[in-house]
């Protein structure tokens, strides 16, 4: 069975979402801009630092097979080294020792969201949500699984939370950019890939938005 919750998107944003979209807008383009770098997004990794951090970690493990910090980072790094099936067993290894741990439910979460499973990624972040209703990650993640699932309400519901816990974060507005592309809103979309840009001008995925943005402009207007 899919996991995809479809929902056709609407042609036109109802006023409250667009509204909400220009005031998120407007707030993000004041001050400095944060970023939080996605565990699980980066391209351009050094693969030779990444096999001695691998390294480095089974030692930590050694000395004190007990320390979970040091096996969830392990579990991390077997990730980035495209072992997902070792890295998944390492944080179902931790949930088992301590069903609160919170970055263990975090970066299973990111794994599962990656690997398109969007249910097990919804149940993980909302784990996060609930240890940490206070850190950003848990909603902002889940606006993600939203906006996958075509949920485009509860996206944009976990976005505004995760943009009012930490404001000028370029991600989250990456994010709201991508559900404005997502709901066919291409020039509001484009305007906020820009506001992640201002903060950080070389943050690939709004680069990446950008050109999607335009392509499509451009099919839609060799069409008419």
């Amino acid at each position: 069975m899919s996991q995809r919750r479809k929902k056709k998107p609407p042609k036109v944003f109802n006023k409250w979402q667009a509204a909400l979209l220009l005031i998120l807008t407007l707030l993000l383009s004041v001050g400095g801009g944060i970023t939080y770098s996605n565990m699980y997004g980066d391209s351009n990794l050094d693969m030779k630092r990444v096999r001695d951090q691998l390294a480095f970690y089974e030692q930590q493990i050694q000395l004190n097979p007990n320390n979970l910090e040091s096996r969830v980072a392990y579990a991390y790094t077997n990730y980035l080294l495209g072992n997902e099936s070792d890295a998944i067993k390492e944080l179902n290894w931790v949930l088992n020792q301590d069903p609160d741990y919170y970055n263990a439910h975090l970066n299973l979460g990111l794994i599962n969201l990656n690997r398109g499973q969007y249910h097990d990624a919804m149940f993980s972040f909302n784990e996060t949500i609930r240890l940490g209703p206070q850190d950003f990650k848990g909603y902002m993640n889940l606006g993600r699984v939203y906006i996958e699932l075509e949920m485009f309400d509860e996206a944009m519901e976990k976005l505004t939370i995760a943009n009012n816990l930490s404001q000028r974060n370029s991600d989250i507005i990456y994010y709201i950019g991508l559900l404005a592309e997502r709901l066919g809103e291409y020039s509001m979309a484009d305007e906020v890939y820009r506001d992640a840009l201002r903060y950080n001008p070389m943050y690939e995925r709004a680069l990446e938005g950008l050109r999607r943005i335009e392509e499509k402009v451009a099919e839609e207007a060799s069409v008419k």
